[in-house]
């Protein structure tokens, strides 16, 4: 497991990597409290997560609701792989709305969330 902040002038962008789950908790929250905490927009990269776990999801959907108070942009970028999808839909969250943007529309500004993606 990983957990990569890397934070850039615009856009700070977290790779997940590997099994992400309550043993990498700790290392997830202080990379998305830092990259909240910048100002800039937030990108999570979950295509390298091979499995996500409960906590995983509500840490980030927490991310994204404190990156909501605090006016900053919060997005799942690329794709989400099939088992991290169905782990979401399985913890509850399948209305994530937490946007999500492929490779091609990360510049778009019109994303489709988690429960658009079909």
């Amino acid at each position: 497991m990983s957990v990569i902040l890397d934070q850039a002038e615009k856009t700070a962008v977290i790779c997940l990597e590997g099994e992400v789950d309550i043993a990498s908790a700790a290392e997830l929250k202080e990379a998305l409290v830092r990259a909240i905490s910048s100002g800039t927009e937030v990108r999570v990269d979950l295509s390298g997560a091979v499995e996500v776990d409960a906590t995983t999801i509500q840490l980030l959907y927490a991310a994204w609701r404190e990156a909501e108070k605090a006016g900053t942009l919060f997005r799942i970028a690329g794709q989400v792989p099939e088992p991290i999808h169905a782990t979401i839909c399985e913890a509850g969250f399948e209305n994530l709305p937490i946007p999500v943007v492929s490779e091609a529309e990360n510049s778009s500004a019109n994303p489709t969330t988690a429960e658009n993606r079909g």
